[in-house]
């Protein structure tokens, strides 16, 4: 740290150890320099605070001051984000205005950062990264990373008096290896590790086994079990019960649904990819929304808090200047480079693709190409665990959400309404275009009771311990009213909510002290009836 670039920055993948190589360098740069000091911080801070014009400048001016004072090093743990703060653009930001006092070696600064970074930071203020000295750190070679984790295991066994097993290390080994192929060795593994550790001292046991591992690798999953382990069979008849369960009246589109989660299950689909990337081709109100949540549920509801399904509609994008809203700017991250990094494992519904900006189709090639984005501070956001299905009514015009005879479903028309609009490098970067069929009478009836048979689930039903019968002739009156000829089943719900809910609610405020019994929830001569042993009511007109 002498040289005329005393700046030091690290580059390497994430995960690679670049943090602590830095922390060995200045360990052992305080040992042969007593008199001098290391200060680290984000570069956030030097911002922080700052609410009037100049006011981070004489900040930093003291900080240069105080530094040369103590012949001092200041590590910023995010080096490449000094070009996005202090100023509207690269060349009125910290980094630019501290970048004569480098030049001038009145300051001396260490940091790191991925290559993508560095190489943005490079085009962006080239006199700022002149200044530094670059060091690359490659990814370790295998049997150095599986010498780490023993380290790693033996620091835990003495310091936590924890044993980590060998299996436990190879098994998240191959779980990080997979589902985690972006990141890089050591440093992934650390992390997972030491949350396998938290769970175990929470938890006051003394041993991590394999089974504790993919535990842990369900929780911040949300995958089942089934995909994590292969000694566990697919049981293909559960699964196409599953689907057909979920999805009323698309018999094709659960077949391939099913087809994909046995190549997922398989470990046969692309790593350097999405999962999968589906466009649900079709008319409104026919089960593509329904179909997404029944594969978010699938693949990743087992351990998540939060929804798996990630919804965003892209109606709300057509104009160009929105696309800051997608992606995020130099002063908030966009909600899709959010959603994502929140939920890296989820499926990505984007809604009415069709009716975004066309300059977001141009950045989503990318995307479905290798399943990585770059963010506006060039850090790469990762969608290979994510499945990616697009909806679309292209082709749908004129064609009607019910139809009292099945008939084979002609296809070309919608498949030629796509390729006409959407550009052929697009289209071909989409694994597979899923139909969707008009909606037969006797399947909108299902739809209505399974809408139905959810209702119990809500907390003022469940609380009391309260079973819930619907009669015939109520579902009839749902189907005939909550179907549209233009909105398919789409308006089924409202109905419900206005023919049944509120009726109910009604019924219980006057009978509050109503528990642990069935209701029978009827229609007759117009209205909805409710029925308790020994007890009843007419409320509410059946009517909207």
């Amino acid at each position: 740290m002498t040289n005329a670039r005393s700046n030091v920055v690290i580059i390497g993948a994430p995960g690679v150890g670049k943090s602590a190589v830095l922390r060995q360098a200045v360990k052992k740069w305080r040992q042969q320099n007593k008199t001098t000091g290391c200060w680290r911080m984000t570069a956030e801070r030097i911002t922080a605070g700052s609410k009037y014009l100049g006011e981070w400048e004489e900040t930093c001016e003291s900080l240069v001051e105080e530094l040369q004072a103590h012949n001092g090093v200041l590590w910023i743990d995010d080096l490449p984000r000094l070009q996005h703060i202090g100023g509207e653009s690269p060349e009125v930001s910290v980094a630019a205005f501290l970048t004569p006092f480098l030049q001038q070696q009145r300051l001396r600064l260490i940091g790191e950062a991925t290559p993508q970074e560095w190489d943005r930071l490079r085009r962006k203020l080239p006199a700022f990264a002149l200044c530094f000295h670059a060091v690359h750190v490659p990814e370790l070679p295998i049997p150095e990373v599986r010498k780490v984790l023993q380290q790693l295991a033996d620091y835990i066994h003495t310091s936590r008096k924890i044993q980590l097993e060998p299996r436990a290390i190879d098994t998240a080994f191959q779980l990080l290896n997979r589902f985690f192929p972006h990141e890089r060795f050591p440093g992934k593994a650390i992390t997972f590790l030491g949350q396998c550790v938290s769970d175990a001292i929470a938890a006051k046991r003394s041993h991590i086994k394999p089974r504790d591992v993919i535990a842990q690798f369900v929780n911040q999953s949300g995958m089942p079990e089934l995909f994590l382990r292969d000694d566990l069979h697919l049981d293909q008849e559960a699964l196409r019960a599953f689907f057909n369960s979920r999805i009323i009246g698309q018999p094709a589109v659960t077949e391939q649904l099913c087809n994909l989660v046995k190549i997922f299950k398989a470990g046969l689909n692309n790593p350097h990819k999405p999962i999968a990337t589906l466009l649900f081709a079709g008319p409104t109100g026919v089960g593509k929304t329904a179909s997404a949540k029944a594969m978010a549920d699938y693949f990743f509801g087992a351990g998540q808090r939060r929804s798996p399904l990630i919804r965003i509609d892209m109606s709300e994008f057509q104009s160009p200047y929105q696309i800051q809203r997608l992606l995020g700017d130099g002063t908030r991250a966009g909600q899709l480079v959010k959603e994502i990094r929140e939920r890296p494992f989820s499926v990505l519904l984007l809604d009415e693709v069709e009716k975004a900006h066309p300059l977001i189709f141009d950045i989503l090639l990318n995307l479905l190409d290798e399943g990585m984005l770059t963010d506006f501070y060039g850090r790469s956001v990762n969608f290979r665990n994510t499945i990616i299905i697009m909806t679309s009514n292209l082709g749908a015009a004129e064609r009607p959400t019910i139809a009292f005879q099945k008939d084979p479903l002609d296809t070309s028309k919608y498949l030629s309404a796509i390729e006409d609009f959407f550009r052929p490098e697009f289209v071909n970067r989409i694994d597979h275009i899923l139909y969707f069929q008009p909606l037969a009478e006797a399947e909108i009836g299902l739809i209505a009771r399974k809408e139905l048979e959810e209702l119990p689930l809500r907390e003022g039903f469940s609380k009391r311990g309260l079973t819930l019968q619907f009669s015939e002739p109520l579902v009839a009156h749902l189907v005939q009213i909550g179907f549209d000829a233009r909105y398919g089943a789409r308006p089924l719900q409202r109905a419900i909510e206005q023919i049944v809910v509120n009726p109910l609610a009604r019924w219980l405020l006057e009978y509050p002290d109503t528990a642990a019994t069935t209701l029978l929830i009827d229609y007759e001569n117009g209205q909805v009836r409710v029925r308790e042993r020994g007890r009843e009511g007419g409320l509410g007109e059946g009517a909207i």
